[in-house]
């Protein structure tokens, strides 16, 4: 998701999407489908249906577990808690 598939959702252009995006969300677009991503990630791992930081990355489309794990750090406060290999 980027801020060109907004503006294409709402048939605006790239400007009046994020114009639209600041006034609905009160968040720029990409700090809006940031915070999207991390609450479905963490509902993800609060579900105990990832089991690391390298799967959690992956499934929002993260290239690096370790920069996942600092921007989920960055953004809940404390670091993810992930199911036990059983």
């Amino acid at each position: 998701m980027n801020t060109e598939l907004i503006a294409e959702a709402l048939s605006a252009s790239t400007s009046k999407a994020v114009r639209l995006t600041k006034k609905l969300t009160g968040q720029s677009p990409a700090a809006y489908i940031k915070d999207i991503r991390m609450n479905y990630i963490n509902d993800m791992i609060n579900q105990r249906k990832i089991k690391n930081a390298t799967e959690a990355a992956t499934a929002i489309g993260m290239k690096h577990a370790t920069y996942f794990s600092k921007q989920y750090e960055s953004h809940f406060g404390k670091m993810p808690e992930y199911a036990k290999q059983e």
